[in-house]
């Protein structure tokens, strides 16, 4: 994590979305990727940034053309749905989320979604919603490292519940999760990540976010 003033002090950026009352996201374009940084601008108008490219160091971020949120791991590429987080700016965490895949990938070497290619059925299903839960955990904890720099995303959510309901409703969490359970309902008596379908249908809830 960098915190730094601006990456390009000599440009302007191509597009800015307000998040919060104070806290802005610009984009810069730039070769092979884009440049994103969070700026906050206190009550005297005096400015500071952090950049976010440094959380997901080795890959780019591109705008998506199918208008989604997604990672491609052979092209080491983040794709990102600009409009989305325009309209609603809790959509920055959708952002977070495929950084958070990123460094999974840094931790673990692999992603379970391409087991899941290979092994559908609830073992599938099981590990591909655990990819989603380390992934979202990982955006919490960028989130978190935000706010501790100073630049505060989680007033997006009026609670901690809120955040849960967002991820399981959005098609994110939840679908994996459904996926999970239709697995379940379809196959009995088999262990998932060893916990026994027959006792659990989805993985338990985190209850503190922050």
């Amino acid at each position: 994590m960098e915190k730094a003033t601006s990456a390009h002090p000599e440009r302007f950026p191509n597009e800015i979305i307000k998040l919060t009352a104070d806290i802005s996201l610009e984009v810069y374009s730039g070769e092979g990727s884009l440049g994103l940084e969070l700026v906050k601008v206190d009550r005297a108008g005096k400015s500071t940034r952090i950049n976010l490219n440094a959380f997901v160091s080795g890959f780019s971020i591109l705008p998506d053309s199918e208008g989604k949120f997604q990672l491609n791991v052979n092209g080491r590429s983040i794709h990102c749905n600009f409009d989305a987080i325009g309209a609603d700016p809790r959509e920055i965490f959708a952002l977070l989320h495929e950084m958070g895949h990123v460094i999974t990938l840094n931790k673990h070497g692999r992603l379970y979604e391409y087991f899941v290619m290979r092994n559908r059925g609830v073992r599938g299903a099981g590990r591909e919603v655990a990819d989603e839960r380390r992934a979202w955990a990982e955006a919490l904890c960028i989130a978190r490292k935000l706010r501790d720099a100073g630049y505060d995303l989680f007033p997006l959510f009026e609670s901690n519940e809120a955040i849960a309901h967002w991820l399981r409703s959005r098609d994110s969490l939840g679908s994996y999760e459904k996926a999970l359970e239709i697995a379940i309902n379809e196959t009995k008596g088999e262990s998932i990540l060893g916990i026994s379908v027959e006792h659990s249908h989805t993985p338990k809830k985190n209850k503190k976010y922050s």
